[in-house]
């Protein structure tokens, strides 16, 4: 059972039960307890990688507090055609969220009433988080989808078009050895690649909530266009393309490979991205991944697998899949990312 805590304006702070499935949980964010408050907004930040708002309450004691609270990206607003003034400072509102585990007064948001009795999804933790719907109001702002502007799959196109990735599976049986147990029981929350707002490395960034793209260049290659921190990971198709020539990269050296006319193998070198999740999870530099793109008959679905090899940090391969559906007629965009210091308080 889930706990649902409530902060309002001039009102105690008491608890109600809250029942929800249970879902995978963020290290950062706390899904088995849903907090509700209600204040003024005094600060508003419309950006990636999270839209961010402080509001301003008062607790159980009738003191004023401020929270922290942070919603989805502007990316995902933006794709479902939420008005960037939906939420300026001055109003009040009604939020929903996950606490956060690790900083007092933070949370992020399932779902905000408005000012105008219009409820917003703001969905912070996306599909991983707790299965919250509309809860405050019949009349939602923007649309229900990110994938609106998807048209029909143009034939003849292969992988090349914009792809949405499924969510991963089978990737959490990853079992560490004592050196990287020894790293991650050490591994600071509150001082990590995530809240310094770094751009995702290999293998994270190809399981993400935003479009890819597959690129055919002039010269054979092929480049990978990752919406996400703008991610471009370029896939070296000559057959005597030597990785070793190439620095080190946080997405790796790519070569890939035509396994036949439906099925592009990729194999990725030369990590030096140095974690494997945002939970603290070492990666070192001999870590290798090996990538299978299978296009279905039909032209509108890859299966997506995975298998990493890093001797250090795991004692078997890990692997993992997902399915991918095409979304042509979804473009990239920059993602432009906006950091704050001191947003995410202690």
């Amino acid at each position: 059972m889930r706990r649902l805590v409530r902060l309002a304006v001039c009102a105690p702070l008491y608890f109600l039960p809250y029942i929800a499935s249970a879902h995978h949980s963020l290290t950062e964010w706390d899904p088995s307890v849903v907090v509700e408050l209600e204040g003024e907004v005094v600060s508003v930040v419309w950006a990636n990688p999270h839209v961010r708002f402080s509001v301003k309450v008062v607790n159980a004691a009738g003191e004023e507090e401020v929270w922290r609270v942070a919603g989805s990206s502007l990316a995902h607003l933006d794709r479902r055609k939420v008005p960037r003034d939906a939420v300026e400072v001055g109003d009040v509102v009604k939020v929903t969220g996950a606490p956060s585990n690790r900083r007092r007064n933070n949370m992020i948001a399932h779902t905000m009433l408005l000012a105008d009795g219009r409820e917003l999804m703001i969905r912070g933790m996306g599909s991983l988080g707790p299965n919250v719907g509309s809860i405050y109001s019949d009349v939602t702002v923007g649309e229900n989808s990110d994938w609106t502007e998807v048209t029909a799959v143009p034939e003849g196109t292969g992988i090349f078009l914009p792809w949405r990735i499924g969510r991963p599976r089978g990737w959490n049986d990853r079992p560490l050895t004592a050196a990287a147990a020894e790293i991650k029981a050490q591994w600071d929350p509150r001082d990590n690649w995530v809240l310094d707002c770094e751009p995702r490395g290999m293998p994270g960034t190809m399981f993400n909530p935003y479009p890819v793209e597959f690129v055919q260049l002039d010269d054979g290659d092929i480049l990978l266009r990752i919406e996400e921190h703008d991610n471009e990971r370029l896939i070296h198709m000559a057959s005597d393309f030597d990785p070793a020539s190439q620095p080190p990269h946080r997405l790796g050296v790519s070569v890939g490979r035509w396994e036949n006319e439906s099925t592009l193998v990729v194999e990725t070198s030369r990590i030096s991205f140095g974690w494997f999740d945002q939970d603290g999870t070492p990666q070192s530099e001999d870590s290798r991944i090996v990538e299978r793109f299978e296009l279905n008959e039909a032209g509108d679905g890859i299966a997506y697998h995975i298998e990493l090899t890093d001797p250090e940090t795991f004692t078997q391969t890990v692997t993992g899949y997902a399915n991918w559906a095409a979304v042509p007629g979804i473009d990239i965009r920059p993602f432009a990312m906006y950091c704050e210091d001191n947003f995410y308080q202690d």
